[in-house]
């Protein structure tokens, strides 16, 4: 075979693999960090990248529940479970543009317990109602009405640290319309 007829033969092969591999991914940009947070900014609100949840078993000593930082910029985002008076309970905790956040994790009408990050975005992953990560409120969607609750919690030795009791809480406001 001739040079001519094996480039003609293997042309369409290498243009298409050339269209896969800068589809696939090459183009990821590096995690950047902030001086502010004195570490990763965790996901950007620009991401177009999908984050699902990673669940994790966090660390509950009496009734302080604390989940590591580093868990949460690893995964992009966690979520967890908590036994508070109403049952075990499911929560969320990411870092966008370098804030973090910790909220409850329900979707009350199609009782879901997963969310996925996207673009500044939480998305249910059981009925697609989306929600801003910022602020917990509803953008579109059939469970639209019932914001998430965002749980106060402080930073300790590398961990975010709440209560049981500011969980219960966050859960409990995400329960109510609004």
């Amino acid at each position: 075979m001739s040079g001519k007829t094996l480039v003609k033969v293997l042309l369409p092969f290498m243009l298409v693999a050339a269209v896969l591999l800068s589809a696939c991914g090459g183009s990821q940009a590096a995690p950047s960090s902030s001086a502010a947070t004195g570490g990763s900014v965790g996901v950007s609100s620009t991401d177009a990248m999908r984050y699902k949840p990673t669940w994790i078993t966090p660390t509950l000593s009496g009734n302080q529940l604390s989940v590591p930082l580093s868990a949460v910029e690893q995964g992009k985002m966690v979520h967890f479970w908590a036994t508070l008076p109403s049952g075990k309970e499911a929560f969320m905790a990411y870092k966008l543009d370098g804030v973090t956040y910790m909220r409850a994790d329900i979707c009350p009408p199609c009782r879901s317990s997963s969310f996925s990050l996207e673009k500044g975005v939480l998305v249910c992953d059981t009925c697609g109602t989306k929600f801003n990560a910022k602020t917990g409120k509803g953008i579109s969607g059939a469970c639209v009405n019932y914001p998430k609750a965002e749980v106060t919690w402080q930073m300790q030795n590398g961990n975010l640290v709440t209560t049981l009791a500011d969980l219960d809480s966050a859960y409990q406001n995400t329960l109510q319309a609004g």
